[in-house]
């Protein structure tokens, strides 16, 4: 009866077998002209010692790469095992990152968004480099840090509910201006990345410090195509885009606000501040933010400057109900006359109310 010498057969060292006559190992063992089959047919060793011995060898000979030495005329393996993971090094939060669009139109694809506008105005190739080089701005401008004119924001509530998606409208430092509109903005480029080319209204105000990076999305914009402002004149396109979230207040009238484009007029005569608001001079001006409760945003050695101020609203009473309302009296233009006002601002909804 043959016996084993060696040790543990399913490791990977070499084993050597006594069969009797002389002692081999197993490479030679198994690649000898008589190989295993005979033996089990003979009598030699069990199936089961000649399958464990088949096993290890192929082990061995269809192993990964690894390196061999001779050490006491024993055969020794040693795989190279890769570095396992540090404990903790998964806990820390992904970094989501966004791939950046090159020349994402051609012809076909931008037909599909601009149709009217190729069946109307004819479109040509500046279209397409125009639309691609806004895409590539874009996306060039965004940021999972900070929020960016053009994203998207939405207020989750305590419930957790959602609400529809806000557009950032602007950004003035630590202030972020939001509108809540579903068509589509115009826009064009500026030095932080693109503005909003919209006129004022209701907007809502959030600080920076209160949003969260979501994730990114996608969102859409347009402007004039080669034929300039006409009907159907506009082109759209979609770009990368980060959105945002933050905890709905508990009052969300107390961050509306009412925004107002203003420019200063450097020319001599005229209102020295006009827009949709006009004021003849700098106490006009300072006049009207304090009735509105209002802030400024200007930028450096720019005329234009937006206000974000409380609503305005004109109430005519009748003298009993004057006589009863315990205000200080004023005297504002009313409907181009000077008249005497009770003005009643409430903080809550952000309006401003002149009674008179």
């Amino acid at each position: 009866m043959p016996d084993f010498i060696g040790g543990d057969i399913s490791g990977c060292e070499a084993k050597v077998f006594h069969l009797g006559i002389k002692q081999c190992s197993a490479f030679l063992f198994l690649t000898c002209k008589g190989s295993l089959l005979p033996l089990i047919e003979q009598g030699g060793p069990l199936d089961r010692l000649a399958e464990k011995i088949i096993l290890a060898s192929l082990r061995y000979f269809f192993a990964k790469p690894c390196t061999i030495r001779a050490k006491d005329k024993r055969m020794h393996i040693r795989k190279e095992i890769p570095a396992l993971p540090k404990p903790g090094m998964f806990n820390h939060k992904i970094k989501k990152t966004m791939i950046q669009t090159k020349n994402k139109y051609c012809k076909e694809t931008f037909i599909r968004l601009n149709y009217w506008y190729d069946r109307m105005h004819g479109l040509v190739q500046e279209d397409i480099e125009k639309a691609n080089a806004m895409v590539e701005h874009i996306e060039k401008t965004r940021s999972d840090r900070y929020p960016r004119t053009g994203d998207s924001l939405f207020f989750i509530s305590g419930y957790g509910e959602r609400s529809r998606p806000f557009f950032v409208d602007a950004v003035y430092g630590d202030n972020i201006v939001l509108r809540n509109f579903s068509c589509v903005p115009f826009v064009s480029r500026d030095k932080k990345g693109i503005k909003c080319d919209m006129h004022g209204g209701e907007c809502v105000l959030v600080k920076a410090g209160d949003v969260r990076f979501n994730t990114w999305t996608t969102g859409r914009f347009k402007h004039w195509g080669h034929y300039g402002a006409c009907e159907n004149g506009e082109v759209y396109y979609d770009a990368k885009i980060a959105l945002w979230e933050c905890d709905a207040p508990e009052h969300p009238e107390s961050r509306e606000w009412f925004k107002i484009h203003i420019r200063k007029n450097t020319r001599p005569g005229g209102d020295m501040y006009t827009g949709e608001i006009s004021c003849k001079d700098e106490d006009g001006l300072r006049q009207f933010v304090d009735d509105h409760e209002g802030f400024i945003f200007a930028e450096e050695g720019s005329p234009e400057m937006v206000m974000l101020c409380f609503r305005h609203s004109d109430m005519r009473i009748s003298p009993e109900e004057w006589e009863k309302m315990d205000c200080p009296v004023s005297v504002r233009e009313i409907y181009g006359q000077m008249q005497e006002v009770k003005i009643v601002k409430d903080h809550k909804t952000h309006l401003t109310t002149f009674y008179y």
